[in-house]
């Protein structure tokens, strides 16, 4: 009995000797709180897509067609009728009138005779016949038949179809990803009868205000000069990196700011010596939990239009404006940064341009005169002679693409999308169709697309469009994802095909140029639900 009763008394000394250190252990520790990030919640619903009538454009081309019509002319009918008349006539005549006549003869011979002339002038009257032939016709209206072959010229016409409703499954993010602050309880050590304190002091934890995760990363600059101008750009790499930025603001030419000295790359100025446009970012490394800041770059994005006349003297690149601490600004949404730290690997991919760029192939009736370089001692343009000659500026505009539809001849829309949606797996045609209007200095010029070609982009159709091929403006992109679009950090990230095209400008004063402008498609890929593409 006394045993069991001493076990008794052991097992609950033990229980509270078990508390009293847990509770000890649990007293000595901090609250700590923690941004945690949530992921989207996203579910498959079936949504009824109802039926609509569409509107496409249909080309009917030109043909000869054969048309009679029904000419009317005046003609003159003639009746001709005999009609008599006449009239009488008085008229002197000579009547000749005479007798023999016997005479006696004195000498009792014989019976003379003697011709006695009565001949004489008489009064008579004469009928004068006037009958003839008169036409009595009249003007008459005759219609007759005209067969003509006339060429009856191509046009556009509005193809009215009905589209019918289908059910599809569409993926919809119910709650959108979001950062959510915790609490949790963190149990510290208890202190040691000598405490070694660290060495390294724990950086900053705090979360940059707009600080996002970096796609493409500076590797460089770029400049661009052609017969019309000179473009300042930035070269990048969308390889997988660790960084994150911040946007600090842009600038524009020539105005200051307090980040000139700061960024590793500079900020240069352009042929005229003013600073060049663009904006700055404070990059971000990801370290035990906490953004450290490692560098400032500058992403340079300006032009200058070329006049007559020699280029001024470029000024020394210099670092302008004092070293200042930068201050995060405003959030921007995925935009190009750099660091000085990453592997950059030299000239990233040319898709960045949208204006257009001269080739430098040309077709002119007369040589163009070129601009000259840079000197050391400019000289000011002499003063024209003849009148100058017109300005041959590249057009303005963009590049869009139309999908193909039922396997019809052309586009369902001729204008074309910057976007658009397909169906998951779903092999789809796309047309190129370029927005681009004539140069505001020659509205008369006449603008056409020559020549596309597929710079880069995703693309998993077996025997689809590759990088690099090209196609006339009559040839077709075919494409297919078999991935939906992906969502990072709850927004959704499309695919994009990167697009050049050759355009071709036939002036009004007979010079023909071509340019090339560069567009960039965003492509957003549902779930699969139906087996007909539908554009929303």
């Amino acid at each position: 009995m006394w045993r069991t009763e001493l076990w008794l008394a052991a097992t609950v000394g033990l229980l509270l000797t078990m508390c009293v250190v847990a509770k000890a252990r649990a007293d000595h520790g901090i609250w700590e709180t923690e941004r945690v990030w949530v992921e989207p919640v996203i579910e498959d619903r079936s949504v009824w897509v109802p039926g609509r009538w569409e509107d496409h454009s249909v080309w009917v081309p030109g043909r000869w067609d054969t048309r009679i019509r029904m000419v009317e002319e005046r003609v003159w009918q003639s009746r001709m009728v005999w009609v008599v008349s006449g009239h009488w006539v008085e008229r002197l005549q000579w009547i000749k009138s005479g007798y023999w006549a016997e005479l006696d003869d004195d000498d009792d011979t014989g019976i003379d005779f003697v011709w006695v002339d009565t001949s004489r002038w008489a009064l008579q009257k004469v009928w004068v016949n006037t009958s003839q032939w008169q036409d009595h016709g009249s003007w008459i209206t005759e219609q007759r038949e005209e067969t003509t072959t006339v060429w009856v010229p191509g046009r556009w016409t509005t193809d009215r179809r009905w589209l019918a409703g289908y059910y599809e499954t569409r993926r919809v993010v119910v709650s959108p990803g979001h950062y959510e602050t915790r609490r949790r309880w963190v149990a510290l050590p208890h202190p040691r009868p000598t405490p070694v304190p660290d060495a390294t002091p724990r950086p900053n934890c705090r979360i940059p205000r707009g600080i996002y995760k970096v796609t493409n990363y500076y590797a460089g600059t770029k400049v661009e000069e052609s017969e019309t101008g000179i473009y300042y750009g930035t070269v990048t790499d969308n390889r997988p990196n660790d960084l994150y930025a911040v946007d600090l603001g842009s600038y524009s030419k020539g105005a200051s700011s307090p980040y000139d000295g700061a960024a590793f790359n500079g900020r240069k100025r352009d042929v005229n010596g003013q600073l060049l446009a663009g904006t700055f970012y404070q990059n971000y490394r990801k370290r035990h939990g906490c953004f450290v800041p490692t560098s400032i770059v500058f992403f340079q994005d300006d032009r200058v239009l070329l006049t007559t006349g020699a280029l001024p003297t470029p000024t020394p690149e210099s670092d302008a404006g004092p070293t200042a601490t930068p201050t995060p600004t405003s959030p921007v949404a995925d935009p190009v940064v750099g660091d000085p730290d990453h592997d950059s690997p030299g000239n990233g991919p040319d898709g960045l341009q949208v204006d257009p760029t001269p080739t430098g192939d040309p077709e002119p009736v007369s040589t163009p005169t070129r601009r000259p370089g840079p000197t050391s001692t400019p000289k000011p343009p002499p003063t024209p002679t003849k009148s100058p000659t017109p300005a041959h500026d590249p057009p303005s505009g963009t590049i869009r693409v139309a999908p193909v539809l039922a396997g019809s001849a052309m586009a369902a829309d001729d204008a074309g999308f910057r976007s658009i949606e397909v169906l998951r797996g779903a092999p789809i045609d796309l047309w190129v169709r370029p927005d681009v209007q004539p140069p505001a200095t020659d509205p008369s010029a006449r603008v056409e697309l020559e020549q596309w070609t597929f710079v880069r982009g995703v693309n998993d159709r077996p025997g689809g469009t590759r990088p690099g091929d090209t196609g006339r403006p009559n040839e077709r992109l075919r494409f297919q994802w078999n991935d939906v679009t992906p969502v990072v950090h709850g927004r959704l990230d499309p695919y994009t095909i990167h697009l050049r095209a050759r355009i071709r400008v036939s002036y009004s004063d007979g010079v023909v140029r071509r340019f090339d402008m560069h567009a960039s498609i965003a492509v957003t890929v549902r779930f699969q639900g139906a087996t007909t593409w539908e554009n929303e």
